[in-house]
């Protein structure tokens, strides 16, 4: 709308210019948020292919630094193998005596065997139960044990850092980003300690499952 020059604007004429100025103010407000909505929907698939990328790099470095003592294992045993040939090579009269079959160790005269070997007791703890596997993953903190534990119940289950949240601390996580953003960053702490599984699937969602034996330190 337009005003001539040097009139004063009626009451009618101000108000029909302003509902024209809230339509103008509400479609600039839908095409902002309609923009926000695409702006956080690319924030979320960068967060989650960067998160994908630092699970991958934490793989390959383990992978190299298991790489790495193998071959400085095959390059210790590849020494003391050239050492105990020298050795031997130089002492003939030591390569004789070792070639020499053993003689059994006598028995008791009234022909008894010898006792058989028993197996190793299997470790206990107090209260007579089987301790936890030597191979079993130590988690330390307070928040990562709880995920532990409440993952642990539903082991085959596909977890999100919401879900963890909303069981945790209550219903009200449920649009709580920040409460999810703090359960994913100790979950992908955990993924990093090989305990945790992470997958990726179509849309930029991440889920997570127990990937082994685990003890709180």
């Amino acid at each position: 709308m337009s005003l001539t020059d040097g009139l004063t604007p009626s009451p009618d004429w101000v108000a029909k210019d302003m509902e024209s100025y809230v339509r103008e103010c509400t479609a600039a407000l839908l095409s902002r948020e309609e923009h926000k909505n695409r702006l956080r929907a690319g924030i979320g698939a960068l967060e989650c292919e960067w998160e994908q990328t630092d699970a991958e790099c934490a793989r390959i470095i383990a992978d190299r630094t298991r790489a790495e003592h193998v071959l400085a294992a095959l390059n210790a045993a590849t020494q003391k193998g050239a050492e105990l040939r020298q050795s031997r090579m130089h002492d003939p009269t030591r390569v004789r005596d070792e070639t020499k079959t053993p003689e059994p160790e006598a028995h008791a005269a009234d022909g008894a065997t010898a006792p058989e070997p028993q197996e190793p007791a299997v470790p206990t703890d107090a209260d007579g139960r089987t301790g936890p596997s030597p191979s079993a993953v130590r988690v330390t903190g307070e928040r990562a044990i709880e995920v532990m534990r409440i993952i642990e119940r539903e082991p085959n289950r596909d977890w999100t850092p919401k879900d963890v949240a909303v069981r945790l601390e209550g219903e009200d996580k449920e649009q709580d980003t920040a409460a999810h953003h703090r359960f994913r960053s100790s979950m992908d702490n955990l993924v990093r300690k090989k305990v945790l599984h992470k997958k990726h699937v179509e849309g930029g969602r991440c889920f997570y499952r127990l990937a082994a034996a685990w003890v709180a330190a």
